[in-house]
């Protein structure tokens, strides 16, 4: 993946497209299957979300799964995904609850040649678990590629105990493997072709220019494969170039 595409990726989305997303904080209440309360609190339409959830709880902003798909068409038109493993049906396998309700998706996002995993949760009993669940996949995956960081991250730092407070976590009968810890931003080297390319835009400079120029300039790497010492060097080195132009 070249820095063009991970900066495309990982570009803020406007406020259009954030929305505001539920989290109960009253654990009673997110193990109330059906009510959706316990007895010291009340289920009712929120104001602010719009959502009819225990009045417990909090809001983070997020990004629904359909923005989320039309980044990923308009960086990469041809973007996959897969589910991790299927059932005896052929489906999707799917984590279970003790009842048998759907929780949980292990799913395989592919973009740009570059495939990472991702895991989709909701709370038993959900209505439509299963489009549910690919939607939160899907979020979850896209994560990884750096889409909506900073709207997790705010999120993470808000409420560090869970990204889905109206699941149980004790209810699981079955997983796949152990979820990834997500990133709060991108870091390293990653961060840094990502100001390689946002520089070169504003230098006038397309993907090949860009290749070509550090491939003179760092006398045969490749932009790519290079380590953050050398990258940053080169970033301080457009800066001068910018310098001079202006």
């Amino acid at each position: 993946m070249n820095p063009e595409i991970a900066a495309q990726l990982a570009a803020p989305f406007d406020s259009k497209s954030i929305g505001k997303l539920p989290r109960v904080t009253c654990g009673a209440c997110s193990r109330a299957k059906g009510a959706g309360h316990c007895e010291k609190h009340e289920r009712a339409k929120c104001s602010i979300c719009q959502a009819y959830v225990s009045t417990q709880h909090i809001h983070i902003d997020y990004v629904g799964h359909a923005d989320v798909t039309h980044r990923l068409l308009t960086v990469d038109p041809e973007w996959t995904w897969e589910p991790v493993a299927w059932d005896d049906r052929g489906l999707p396998a799917l984590d279970l609850s003790a009842d048998g309700d759907p929780i949980g998706l292990w799913m395989r996002l592919t973009v740009a040649g570059v495939t990472r995993y991702g895991y989709g949760s909701c709370p038993a009993g959900q209505s439509d678990a299963v489009k549910v669940l690919i939607g939160d996949a899907l979020r979850n995956a896209a994560l990884r590629f750096g889409v909506a960081w900073d709207l997790w991250a705010k999120g993470d730092r808000s409420d560090p105990s869970g990204e889905n407070a109206t699941g149980n976590a004790s209810t699981v009968k079955r997983s796949a493997k152990p979820p990834a810890p997500a990133p709060a931003a991108p870091s390293g080297a990653v961060a840094v072709r990502i100001d390689i390319a946002k520089r070169s835009t504003e230098l006038g400079m397309d993907l090949k220019a860009i290749d070509a120029d550090f491939h003179e300039w760092s006398r045969g790497k490749s932009v790519g494969e290079a380590d953050e010492a050398t990258l940053r060097d080169y970033l301080a080195h457009l800066g001068k170039r910018e310098a001079s132009h202006g």
